[in-house]
């Protein structure tokens, strides 16, 4: 699609609530990065949007609104916020100190190592990610996140996972198991791909990887695998029904979805030479294209099914900076390499990719 170029690996990672919702009080974070000083990132591509911002994007004309011009600033806009239910981000730790936090410590070291047992039964093994990892309960953290690198703020060592505190509610992300399966998923699909895919905030590979590992959370998800986070006050994404939480779930939505200034548009840096801040979308919403993609392959197939297409996908076939369609393409490539050229699987992988609306720009590439 094309919706932002991939400019040059980064290891960080977003964690699993977008920046827009983490609520009043949230403090910038490695996973709520704040806008860069010009003078620290290179130029990044963008269209001026007549009003001090630039969008990074590259998409057909008309799929992407502008502003009118404007009389511009230069200065970085405030993260979106939103009001949000229950207590909101401060203070929502509290709730957790002492005993209470040794307890949520041990019930999420306990849930990765159930998870990793889920891994290890779909043939996922130890040296694609699935092997050993410090995961820590942090109740000042609004988020959860896989952090290569760590989260020094919050005491996170590198390659580890932090489970922190819903900010919209004020619950423990640990009451959530398929939360947990997302953030080790990102671990293991950093460490499958023969070439790691680009986490820079610009890059349309970060929704990949947040599909991907929505998609892993399903396969070990028992209750309700295509609702990530259903048993928080509020789900963090709807995989076969993106639309019922304002996510797109077909490239058509884009054009409502994506306008330059909206609230999932994330201000990420500043063009060094004009000043002008750079704004890339928010890739967990533009994850809705291929969450629903999957969802469809899931519900028709099995998700025993899925989980080979998708796990033999990133082994042999994805790669980065290759876009949605690429994933697509990988899939495709997956299901006729497992099940044949005339198999019900690979019609089925083209007609999830196609009733999302992927299928056609794919084919447009050939």
């Amino acid at each position: 699609m094309t919706i932002a170029p991939a400019q040059g690996p980064t290891t960080g990672n977003p964690g699993i609530v977008p920046q827009w919702l983490q609520g009043a009080g949230a403090t910038a974070t490695a996973a709520t990065p704040s806008v860069p000083d010009a003078a620290t990132r290179d130029a990044l591509v963008g269209i001026p949007t007549g009003d001090g911002r630039i969008i990074v994007v590259d998409i057909p004309d008309g799929v992407i609104g502008r502003a009118g011009d404007h009389a511009g600033h230069t200065h970085a806009p405030a993260p979106q916020q939103r009001e949000l239910p229950g207590r909101g981000f401060a203070g929502a730790g509290d709730a957790f100190r002492g005993a209470s936090q040794q307890r949520e410590q041990q019930q999420i070291e306990a849930e990765v190592k159930d998870i990793q047992a889920k891994f290890a039964a779909l043939g996922i093994r130890p040296e694609e990610g699935n092997g050993p990892v410090k995961a820590y309960f942090q109740p000042d953290f609004p988020n959860a996140a896989y952090a290569p690198d760590g989260i020094p703020e919050f005491g996170s060592a590198r390659d580890s996972i932090t489970v922190g505190v819903d900010p919209r509610s004020g619950q423990s992300f640990g009451e959530s198991e398929d939360v947990i399966a997302h953030e080790l998923a990102h671990r293991v699909v950093d460490h499958m791909t023969k070439h790691p895919l680009s986490m820079n905030p610009t890059s349309e590979d970060v929704a990949i990887h947040e599909s991907l590992a929505d998609t892993f959370a399903a396969l070990v998800d028992d209750d309700d695998p295509w609702t990530l986070g259903e048993d928080l006050v509020e789900p963090v994404r709807i995989m076969d029904h993106p639309e019922r939480l304002g996510h797109p779930g077909n490239v058509s939505d884009l054009k409502k979805i994506l306008v330059p200034g909206g609230e999932h548009m994330v201000p990420v840096g500043r063009d060094r030479r004009t000043g002008k801040v750079v704004e890339a979308p928010d890739w967990h919403v533009v994850a809705g294209i291929p969450n629903k993609a999957a969802s469809m392959i899931g519900k028709e197939l099995g998700k025993d099914e899925l989980g080979k297409i998708y796990i033999n996908a990133i082994r042999k076939y994805l790669q980065p900076g290759k876009e949605i369609e690429g994933l697509a393409s990988a899939t495709l490539k997956s299901a006729e390499e497992l099940y044949g050229a005339q198999s019900k699987q690979l019609q089925t992988t083209k007609d999830a990719w196609d009733a999302v609306g992927v299928l056609e720009l794919l084919d447009k590439q050939h």
